[in-house]
């Protein structure tokens, strides 16, 4: 599984699109999913139980750790560090690579004045939060690539071919048993 995670309005349904696209161009399946609050509030064995190999996630289980840390009450079972981490390591143990699209803090202000739509958030400071929270909490969760992009380029396909790359690279050494 290939999980996109980001906060809203960064371009995460835009890149899995490119993704997506790629893999087609080149012949490789992928299914595509998205997951937003219907996730919320689960335990960590739904997240491995949801994986599919060969598929892209917009949101996954880090989505649900930062959310509920930055605009709930941090109650929910990923909100813990510890379980974030040790998902993310049993998500990396059966192939799941994780990219994290993490503008800088000027890009996403801009991004977030430009826009009307702020996507599932109700206002700019939660928006920030949110953002913010991404940032300090992805030592947690070691995505492989994290995009970050201060020269309002963003990402563009070079980033979506490296990633797909890696991504079919794991999948691989999974299917041969290394």
């Amino acid at each position: 599984m290939l999980i996109v995670e980001g906060p809203d309005c960064v371009g995460k349904t835009t890149f899995c699109d490119r993704v997506y696209a790629l893999a087609i161009e080149i012949g490789v399946g992928l299914s595509r999913r998205h997951f937003g609050p219907e996730m919320a509030g689960s335990r960590p064995w739904k997240y491995l139980n949801a994986y599919l190999p060969y598929s892209i996630a917009d949101r996954y289980h880090v989505s649900e750790h930062v959310y509920d840390r930055a605009t709930r009450d941090g109650d929910a079972p990923l909100a813990n560090g510890f379980l974030l981490e040790r998902t993310s390591t049993a998500l990396r143990a059966i192939g799941a690579v994780t990219v994290l699209i993490l503008p800088t803090r000027q890009l996403y202000d801009w991004m977030l004045e430009t826009r009307h739509d702020r996507g599932e958030m109700f206002s700019i400071q939660q928006c920030r939060k949110v953002r913010d929270e991404f940032a300090s909490s992805a030592p947690l969760y070691r995505a492989h690539h994290v995009i970050l992009d201060d020269d309002h380029r963003f990402f563009d396909d070079q980033d979506a071919k490296r990633v797909l790359d890696d991504y079919l690279h794991v999948q691989a050494m999974m299917e041969k048993g290394l």
